[in-house]
Formats: C-alpha cells, sequence, structure tokens
C-alpha cells in the first residue's frame, strides 16, 4: 500500500487541524513541513496528499489525489480564489475539501473553484478535540483562576493594519487576584506583543498549541480571526477586538457583516483599556448569546466529535 503524504507550512504538532487527521489515519503516512517541498516531492509512490493550504501546482502530481483539510473554518477572512487568483493553479489540483456545513460548502466551492460534489460537509477536525471537554482539561495555567481571558489576534500580513498597541502594564493593573489574561500570538508573528511577565497578563509563545488554552479558558477574545469559530464550538464566548477593522476590510476582507454577525461584544482596546477589560469581564459566565447561537449553526455543523474519523475514512477510501 502506497504512503499517504501530509504536508502544512507549520510544524505538524502545531498543525492541529491537519494533526488530528494525521493521528486518525492508520495507514502508511509521511509528513513533510513546507508545501513546496511536499509539492516538489508528489510522485505516484504517495496515494493520496493531504494539506491545510492550497497546494502549488505540481506537474508531478499524477495519479495523486489531493484532499484539502485547511486549517480552520470557513467564514471569516477572505481564502484562496476570493483574495487571489494566484492560487488558481494549485486550486486546480485539489480532488476533495472538507468543510462543515452547506454554508462553509459554497464558501470553499468559490475559493477553491471546485465543484458541490468535491466539498464534503466532514466536519473539521480540530473541534474533535473540544468534545465534552471543561475547563481544567486543557491542563494550562489558565484553570488556576476563577477568570481566564485568552487574547489570540490573528496574523497581519504586509499591507493589512498592525496590531493594537495596548497598554498591557494598564491591563495587568485592571486585573484582579483571581483574574488572568493569557496573550497568544498568531504562529506567524515572530515578535512577543506584551514583551514583559506581568502578575495578571502571560504571554504564550507562538509555536505553542491553541486547543488547551481555548480549552481552560472563561472568554475567548480575536479580532478577525476563525479561532472565535473553535471558542464557539466549546461555548466560550467571544469578545471581538475591532482596532482598524476598515482597514483591514480594505486590505484583505471578511465573508460577513463585522463585527454584528460575528459577536454580540466588540470594542477597540488601544488607549481603551479599561473598555477591553470591561468587556471581557462582561461576557464571564454569559455563555452564548443569540448572535453567536447563530454563528453556531451557520458554521459549524457536523462537528460533533467525529469529524477526523471522517476525513480519515476518505483517505482510506481513495488510497
Amino acid at each position: 500500500m502506497r504512503k499517504v503524504l501530509f504536508s502544512s507550512d507549520r510544524p505538524l504538532e502545531r498543525a492541529e487541524n491537519l494533526k488530528c487527521v494525521w493521528d486518525a489515519y492508520r495507514g502508511p503516512k509521511e509528513f513533510v513541513q513546507y508545501l513546496v517541498d511536499a509539492c516538489r516531492a508528489l510522485s505516484d509512490r504517495y496515494s493520496v496528499f493531504v494539506t491545510d493550504e492550497i497546494p502549488q501546482y505540481s506537474p508531478t502530481k499524477g495519479n495523486v489525489r489531493t484532499v484539502f483539510v485547511s486549517h480552520g473554518i470557513s467564514g471569516d477572512k477572505l481564502y484562496g480564489l476570493d483574495c487571489s487568483e494566484s492560487h488558481r493553479a494549485g486550486a486546480s489540483q485539489v480532488d476533495y475539501a472538507i468543510c462543515t456545513t452547506e454554508y462553509s460548502r459554497r464558501r470553499v466551492m468559490a475559493q477553491l473553484g471546485l465543484p458541490e460534489e468535491r466539498v464534503l460537509p466532514l466536519g473539521m477536525p480540530i473541534t474533535d478535540r473540544y468534545s465534552g471537554k471543561r475547563k481544567g482539561d486543557g491542563s494550562t495555567f489558565l484553570a488556576e483562576y476563577g477568570r481566564a481571558y485568552l487574547y489570540v489576534p490573528t496574523w497581519r500580513a504586509p499591507g493589512n493594519p498592525p496590531l493594537p498597541r495596548v497598554d498591557w502594564r494598564k491591563v495587568d493593573s485592571l486585573l484582579g487576584d483571581d483574574e488572568v489574561l493569557a496573550v497568544k500570538r498568531h504562529m506567524c508573528t515572530a515578535d512577543p506583543i506584551v514583551g514583559e511577565e506581568l502578575r495578571h497578563v502571560s504571554e504564550v509563545g507562538n509555536m505553542a498549541p491553541s486547543a488547551p488554552y481555548l480549552i481552560d479558558c472563561d472568554v475567548v477574545s480575536t479580532d478577525f480571526s476563525s479561532i472565535m469559530f473553535d471558542g464557539y464550538v466549546l461555548g466560550r464566548p467571544n469578545v471581538l477586538v475591532t482596532d482598524g477593522h476598515a482597514a483591514y476590510q480594505a486590505s484583505h476582507g471578511m465573508y460577513e457583516s463585522y463585527p454584528g454577525w460575528y459577536s454580540s461584544r466588540a470594542v477597540e482596546a488601544q488607549g481603551n483599556e479599561e473598555a477591553f477589560v470591561a468587556a471581557l469581564r462582561d461576557a464571564f459566565g454569559k455563555g452564548l448569546g443569540s448572535v453567536e447561537r447563530n454563528v453556531v449553526d451557520t458554521v459549524t455543523g457536523e462537528c460533533d466529535g467525529h469529524s477526523a474519523e471522517r476525513v480519515a475514512e476518505l483517505i482510506a477510501k481513495l488510497a
């Protein structure tokens, strides 16, 4: 039996969605970090190519079937052909793509230029890790606090507005003894956001997996990232940090009306630290409101704890 080739531009442990499929697939397999190297390596010695990014065009793909699992749930930032025609050649070699609902199926069809029958609503594998989990199951320091907040801003590409310059010392002074705020920057954001260890504000390394921190927090705060959807699967309320959102819409774009479609709570954080902390506190213990439940119904279907199994079954059939 030929190997299945898995690849991401991230290390396997940090490619959390892909890693869940890797763990579920029991056949012979190999992982190559960086899609450019994996696409060059494609040949008939592999049966299936599984990736969490749109691959580059490979002239040696041959009969290898390509399965695109993405690295997040569709519905936040524009992606693929909705952003740039530069993805078209690589997207043309995708045989099957994974999605979560009929809504996300339409999004992924447009992103990759695929027909409906090749975009399969099998669920997002990473969400299997959230099934049945409670605060403390992530085994992080957040579980030690009565109120744990997680700030996870998305990566800012060249041309996007910069991250807000929050006065973290001020935020720290506003938080109580039983409160903590973990700041976890995107994997591609090299420079620290906080830059120092504070009593109530702690920065998490950008290469640490996000799932344990999502499980152990009480409130998620992000800006334009699909990680808000992961939080909703866990029942965690979200506070959107909207600094620079008009410039971000102009330089990148969101699929739905921002911020109101995505969350019932939004605040600018730069120079507005009191309101930021107040919004986090207001979200604590509130669960998901009608806005958030609509997002869950729209974008997170088929996330039932068995998504990775279904994707692994698909790969096995293609192998």
